[in-house]
């Protein structure tokens, strides 16, 4: 069972940061942003108001928490004897 929940929580993970397609889609972002993930926000600030840097700083966090979550994810796979 530990197994099958580190693989769908690193499936998770990685799954809200794809979800730009979808919210850009659908609604735009939606009045005063509020149906944006952190992607699209990102992708909004950035093009949209052409706040670069803000942007590629929101780009940075994503990255971080994205590796992060990684690192957790194989650091508790190789305490338990399993190295994938």
């Amino acid at each position: 069972m530990r197994e099958t929940f580190g693989i769908v929580t690193g499936l998770v993970v990685t799954g809200v940061f794809k979800v730009f397609q979808l919210v850009y889609a659908l609604v735009g972002g939606g009045p005063l942003h509020l149906s944006e993930a952190m992607v699209s926000y990102m992708h909004d600030i950035t093009f949209t108001t052409q706040q670069y840097g803000y942007g590629m700083a929101l780009a940075v966090v994503a990255f971080v928490v994205g590796a992060l979550a990684s690192a957790a994810r194989f650091l508790g796979n190789r305490r338990n004897g399993e190295v994938r």
